[in-house]
């Protein structure tokens, strides 16, 4: 998959996993809605995020997933996976899953469960960014998580090379000015809610990470891709 600056951008829909009626996982039905979302012109697709149920899935259910997603894009669009895990080392071992089974990138949430403090935030970042070669978005989602990424953190992790994008859920859009002003054009912006999108584009979003778009994937006849790119 080609340079992420260039190829992380417009409509990545967070992909919901499908469960048979006994919660194992339907993969059929899951490999269905990836190649439908790709027929339909979307961007890219962050599979195991929050509506993909991250954190109801086993390190193998995971590993399916990914290889599932990775078989059916097949380098059509990039595929980013969610990372959310308890600790530094379960999600540098996700990371090192993904990577395997064929995943272009990852979307690293903070540890999950207990509050971060800014330097353990920061510490986990930098771990799951050494455990694989893989191009990396931070996601910045305080209100679900309560660990609160902010832009001067996200500025201290200029340094590390693998960590490319991020992904604004805070609900203020200041941030992506913020993040601009103290980093230039250091990382790719995402906006990640989606009744804030086009505040987040007018400010300087070039990539929207959706869960609605898994449902309306095309408005009005056209990819919503191809709407976010006449807003963008």
């Amino acid at each position: 998959m080609s340079d992420p600056r260039k190829t992380w951008r417009g409509m990545f829909p967070a992909v919901t996993t499908q469960f048979h009626a006994d919660f194992t996982l339907d993969l059929d039905a899951t490999g269905r809605v990836i190649e439908a979302l790709i027929r339909d012109g979307v961007s890219g697709l962050v599979m195991c995020g929050t509506v993909g149920e991250n954190c109801s899935l086993t390190r193998d259910e995971k590993g399916e997933l990914i290889a599932l997603a990775a078989s059916t894009a097949k380098g059509r669009v990039p595929v980013i996976v969610g990372v959310a895990e308890y600790t530094p080392v379960f999600a540098a071992e996700t990371a090192k899953l993904a990577q395997a089974k064929g995943a272009n990138g990852l979307m690293v949430m903070p540890p999950m469960v207990y509050p971060a403090k800014p330097r353990e935030t920061l510490a986990h970042f930098r771990t799951v960014a050494a455990a694989s070669d893989l191009p990396i978005m931070i996601y910045n989602n305080p209100p679900s998580y309560r660990t609160d990424v902010t832009p001067a953190m996200l500025a201290t992790l200029s340094d590390v090379e693998t960590i490319v994008a991020f992904k604004e859920s805070s609900g203020d859009t200041r941030r992506l000015v913020d993040v601009r002003n103290m980093t230039g054009d250091r990382f790719i912006p995402f906006c990640g809610l989606d009744d804030v999108v086009l505040e987040c584009v007018a400010l300087g979003a070039v990539g929207w990470v959706s869960g609605m778009s898994n449902v309306f994937s095309r408005a009005k006849g056209k990819p919503c891709s191809a709407s976010f790119a006449t807003i963008a």
